[in-house]
């Protein structure tokens, strides 16, 4: 799932974790930790909307294995309760992919 700055609809990331509270994404630019981001993310086709908006800052970032891109964890700061629904259905079926 791609994740979005709202503003400018420039890539910030490709997520590789996610949970109800943040996630890890990979992204090739670093993001500062502590940075106050409005983004959206782009949610697989068949969980009813096609993305989803929230607000978050980075709490750490670092590089990634490959050294072509960054890790940067991301901490939930505010999201709709829709959007935090359709967060938890993409985790439950994530979880059932081997």
């Amino acid at each position: 799932m791609r994740v979005h700055d709202r503003t400018s609809s420039n890539l910030v990331g490709r997520v590789v974790d996610l949970t109800t509270e943040g996630m890890r994404i990979v992204s090739e630019q670093p993001v500062t930790a502590a940075d106050a981001l409005q983004l959206k993310m782009t949610l697989p086709v068949g969980l009813g909307a096609a993305e989803v908006a929230f607000d978050a800052r980075a709490v750490w970032s670092g590089p990634d294995i490959n050294p072509d891109f960054f890790d940067t964890g991301l901490k939930i700061d505010a999201i709709s309760d829709e959007g935090a629904r359709s967060l938890e259905r993409v985790m439950r079926l994530s979880s059932f992919r081997g």
